[in-house]
């Protein structure tokens, strides 16, 4: 661990906020297909699953364009910090290995600190997202059956 770098803690960052934001476009992606699924099909008939499938292909899209933006924009950043990096060693062989040194020991455990905040962050949000997916479809199950239930109900009272 005290041969670690700060730019290898920023990388490691920077993947965890991409892991973090992609989890975060996913739960978009699935509350709002699940959202448009249960709206305008039951109200509006055949033009609602039209409409509904006119909505969920735009989330779909959006997601998507946000999924490469994030992808693209961890490219760019990693391989700039890379760069810096690589500048400032060379600087380092050259000029002041004292000075840089000293600001590489001040910034290495804050860096650390956030590396493993982040991690934490990323690994929560696709958990919680998971639980969230999972107890919405245990209580439409449920809700369905209990509509069921109420439809037989009042059919058997009716016959009755």
């Amino acid at each position: 661990m005290s041969n670690e770098s700060v730019s290898s803690l920023v990388l490691d960052v920077l993947e965890h906020h991409r892991k973090f934001g992609k989890s975060i476009v996913d739960a978009y992606r699935q509350g709002g297909t699940r959202l448009v699924g249960r709206s305008f099909s039951r109200v509006l008939g055949e033009r609602g699953e039209r409409l509904d499938d006119l909505l969920t292909s735009g989330i779909g899209r959006a997601s998507d364009g946000v999924e490469i933006a994030l992808d693209k924009l961890y490219a760019r950043t990693s391989t700039l910090v890379a760069k810096v990096a690589s500048r400032v060693d060379e600087m380092g062989e050259h000029y002041s290995p004292v000075c840089l040194k000293l600001m590489r020991n001040v910034a290495l455990p804050g860096a650390k600190i956030a590396r493993g905040m982040s991690a934490k962050l990323a690994s929560r949000a696709g958990k919680i997202h998971l639980a969230g997916a999972t107890k919405t479809a245990v209580k439409s199950s449920r809700k369905a059956a209990a509509k069921t239930r109420r439809k037989a109900a009042k059919t058997a009272r009716k016959a009755a």
